[in-house]
Formats: structure tokens, C-alpha cells, sequence
């Protein structure tokens, strides 16, 4: 028992969610000097779309190891939406784009090319004021 005769499960619980709210307050908070970076991964998906969603899972993680936070839209959106059903495609797109509005910078993974919706994407944050970075991975991936 802790010292208020709470359970300790309690106080593990209660602590916990102490941290797990001081890692949201990481990632939502706009002050930006307080909170983690908010990366966009960008990288293709046609073609070898196995392949593909895989290397952008690699990407995300690598991101995330450098201490920022991480969305590949394609990765996510490919598990309930058919990439090959045009208006499915379409709504990926452009549930994709409404996170990419928050987003503080655009990683693009070009060793491939470019895409006609990674350049969208591109092409957005260029409008939008958002730091748009080329192959920031290096020859890690």
C-alpha cells in the first residue's frame, strides 16, 4: 500500500498517465520550442505498394529516433482504403493533407522520384509556408 492507502497499481496507474499527458503536451502544444517537431513523411506508394509502405514505415521510425514526431499518410490509410479505388485514393489524399496543414516541415524521400502525389504534397507546403526537406535520411535508408 501507498502511504494514502491507495493501491500501488493506483499510483503506478495515476503516474503513468501523468507522463503519457506530458508526452501529448509534447506533440499538441504550439509553442513550438516545447514540443516535438511534427514531421510529414513523404515518400511513393504506387508501384510496389507492399514495398513501398513498408520503406515508408522505415522512414517514419527513423524519424522518430531523431526525437520528432512522425505521419506517413499512405502507411495508415492504405490499411482500410483501396490505393486502387480512385475515390478511396482521393480521400486518403485529402485526410493525408489535413494533417499536413499542422505539420511543421515536409521530409521527402526522393531516391525513388516524385510522385504525382508526393509533388501535391510538395506543392502544398510550398504555398502553405512549410519547410519542405529532400531526403533528409541520407544514405541511412
Amino acid at each position: 500500500m501507498s502511504v494514502d492507502n491507495k493501491p500501488d497499481w493506483w499510483a503506478k496507474e495515476a503516474l503513468k498517465l501523468s507522463l503519457q499527458n506530458d508526452i501529448l503536451k509534447k506533440i499538441i502544444d504550439n509553442d513550438k520550442k516545447d514540443r516535438l517537431l511534427r514531421v510529414f513523411v513523404c515518400s511513393p506508394l504506387r508501384g510496389d505498394l507492399e514495398k513501398n509502405i513498408a520503406l515508408a514505415k522505415r522512414l517514419c521510425q527513423k524519424v522518430v529516433q531523431k526525437g520528432h514526431a512522425s505521419f506517413a499518410p499512405h502507411a495508415f490509410y492504405t490499411q482500410f482504403l483501396d490505393d486502387n479505388i480512385e475515390e478511396e485514393r482521393n480521400i486518403g489524399i485529402h485526410a493525408g493533407m489535413a494533417f499536413l496543414k499542422v505539420c511543421d516541415e515536409l521530409w521527402v524521400y526522393d531516391k525513388k522520384g516524385i510522385s504525382s502525389g508526393m509533388q501535391l504534397e510538395i506543392d502544398f507546403c510550398n504555398k502553405n509556408g512549410i519547410k519542405v526537406i529532400m531526403n533528409p535520411w541520407g544514405n541511412e535508408i
